[in-house]
């Protein structure tokens, strides 16, 4: 090699390695401060007080295999609502006290607990609202992070349990994806394209996404000016569903059977036909129609959905008898999850038909003793509970829990029938 060539090569590679070590110091310079206030000026979230009625983002969505209508309503104080239409709908939002849902069999409630902390921060994601100072996510870079590739941030619900992290693009500087993780299930948001409105970037679509099998996909069409409202539409609606009636002239008490393994076994009537026997299951986040008991009925089986049993989690089919009747009380239209529960009929002793579980529990006053057995189900619109010592109970994942204390600790317990003859289960 020529003196010359020599002396252009060596140009060559100091020159390279100058531009590796620039990038490097510019990654080591990049902070969270700097990485926010870059994705608030492409985003132009400071416009958002520009727009006091808040922001519509409205369009379509995909969920559990159908197709449905979508509106997203939001301000730049973090409230929001939700709402997906469809033959399966749900919404849900938070009024910047309670984070609430208008959940998929038609029970409304506030969250409590890992619900509520999910909603919250489904609804930061969603809005663009977790660039907000005030926030309520602690915020550190991945240093780790490629610097050729996305900036990425690590968070933590404040007060709470959920972590994660989010990448961002570091040409648009706009989040490309979250990811987090909860009670062993890991959760995603995936954003792409870009819709404008009033100097804001939103995304064009945003994909959903479980290792549970949940998915969900929303198509962004049209934003703009949130409508005026005559209530906030930001707080909740909690009257009690009006698809359930009370036969004042029927027995509380339910047809009993206690299985060998210390379940409670009741006699349902779905479309006025004896189809067999349910478990009477608290820990049910739904109501249950065996796959046997549904082809008998011949209902309509639509969607597709994860349920999780002990089997554990499999996609199932939904449907709509015109009626559920358990003692007392009958629910018109029920949206039932449709699942394969053959593999119990052996520890049951009977073919299992179903579970009677949230739909129903949510709706009703039960009164419950394992080992009489006796189940009986009340109106609660007439129900006198004046001479009864109550304790809270909190509804997690469509499941009700109690609070319990074991040695110095104290913590929340799922209060779950459908757990057979065993007394406490400890994580």
């Amino acid at each position: 090699m020529s003196t010359r060539a020599r002396k252009y090569g060596a140009a060559v590679a100091v020159g390279a390695v100058s531009l590796w070590l620039s990038a490097g110091a510019a990654a080591r310079q990049e902070t969270v401060d700097s990485v926010l206030q870059k994705v608030r000026e492409a985003t132009g979230w400071a416009r958002m007080i520009e727009h006091p009625q808040g922001i519509q983002l409205s369009g379509k969505a995909r969920m559990a295999g159908l197709d449905s209508t979508y509106i997203l309503i939001f301000d730049s104080h973090g409230h929001h609502a939700q709402h997906i239409d469809g033959r399966i709908s749900v919404g849900g939002g938070f009024d910047g006290t309670r984070a609430w849902v208008n959940d998929i069999g038609g029970e409304r409630r506030v969250l409590e607990l890992g619900d509520r902390e999910q909603a919250v921060l489904g609804g930061l994601i969603s809005t663009g609202g977790w660039v907000a100072a005030d926030a309520p996510l602690a915020l550190t870079l991945d240093e780790s992070a490629a610097a050729e590739g996305p900036a990425v941030l690590k968070f933590k619900v404040k007060d709470g349990e959920i972590a994660g992290r989010v990448e961002i693009d570091r040409k648009a500087w706009l989040p490309q994806k979250w990811t987090y993780d909860v009670g062993g299930a890991t959760y995603s948001f995936k954003f792409e394209g870009v819709t404008e409105f009033g100097g804001m970037k939103f995304p064009a679509k945003v994909e959903r996404t479980g290792s549970t099998g949940m998915s969900m996909v929303m198509t962004i069409e049209n934003a703009g000016d949130a409508p005026q409202f005559i209530r906030s539409p930001y707080e909740p609606v909690l009257s009690p569903p009006d698809d359930i009636t009370f036969d004042a002239a029927a027995a509380a008490g339910l047809e009993i059977k206690k299985a060998p393994t210390g379940h409670l076994l009741v006699h349902p009537l779905v479309n006025g036909q004896d189809v067999g026997w349910f478990i009477f299951d608290t820990g049910a986040g739904a109501n249950i129609l065996e796959k046997r008991a549904a082809e008998t009925l011949g209902v309509e089986q639509y969607g597709e959905i994860p349920a999780v049993g002990v089997g554990g989690t499999t996609m199932s089919h939904v449907c709509r008898p015109e009626t559920l009747t358990v003692g007392p009380a009958t629910m018109l239209k029920p949206q039932m999850i449709v699942m394969d529960l053959a593999f119990l009929d052996a520890h049951m002793s009977v073919p299992i038909a179903g579970l009677v579980g949230y739909g129903i529990l949510h709706r009703t006053v039960a009164k419950v003793d394992m080992e009489t057995p006796l189940v009986e189900l009340f109106d609660p619109a007439k129900f006198d509970g004046a001479g009864l010592k109550w304790s809270k109970l909190a509804v997690d994942g469509r499941v009700a829990c109690v609070e319990a204390s074991f040695e110095d600790h104290t913590g929340y317990f799922h209060l779950d029938t459908g757990a057979g003859a065993s007394t406490v289960t400890m994580h």
